[in-house]
């Protein structure tokens, strides 16, 4: 998804594409220190090494970044608005082997 993603979206947009929670928030903090504006972070719910919803509010005490949480699964309404602006994208792929 990750690279889907970024082949899409970087025919407009720079984009910057990390598969880490830690990697995410180390490169949104050396961005902003470069001075460098981020519009808009799309973030899976299930990272590896850390929980979406984690480095969401991680960054979210730096500024207010737009972030889109990305999920498989049913998230929680509470989790959705603990994170302010309650924005996410459920993922899901059509079982054809029934």
């Amino acid at each position: 998804m990750l690279q889907l993603f970024e082949h899409i979206l970087k025919t407009k947009y720079d984009v910057i594409a990390v598969d880490l929670g830690e990697a995410c928030i180390a490169m949104y903090i050396k961005e902003k220190n470069l001075g460098n504006r981020i519009d808009l972070i799309l973030l899976d719910y299930r990272l590896r090494d850390m929980g979406g919803d984690s480095v969401a509010r991680k960054i979210r005490s730096y500024n207010g970044t737009k972030i889109i949480l990305i999920s498989g699964y049913e998230l929680d309404d509470k989790l959705i608005k603990d994170l302010e602006d309650g924005n996410y994208i459920r993922k899901f792929v059509k079982n054809r082997f029934k």
